[in-house]
């Protein structure tokens, strides 16, 4: 589910606001969700290392509403 609405934030950012930085945010948030889908799905299920992994998406996401908005 996290997956799948990552997805769609990554597809609703307009071009116009796609800067260098909103891309590099847009590339942190798909690899850590990446990860953290990597995490949750893991044989041997670590709680630090997801919530290590979850806080990456969170802050990539914060990151990324900063610069959209800083147009």
């Amino acid at each position: 589910l996290v997956a799948i609405l990552i997805s769609r934030i990554l597809t609703i950012i307009p071009e116009e606001r796609r800067t260098p930085a909103v891309e590099t945010c847009l590339q942190r948030m798909s690899d850590s969700t990446v990860i953290l889908s990597a995490k949750c799905n893991a044989p041997t299920f670590s709680v630090n290392d997801t919530c290590a992994a979850a806080f990456a998406v969170a802050n990539s996401a914060k990151q990324l509403l900063v610069n959209v908005h800083q147009f």
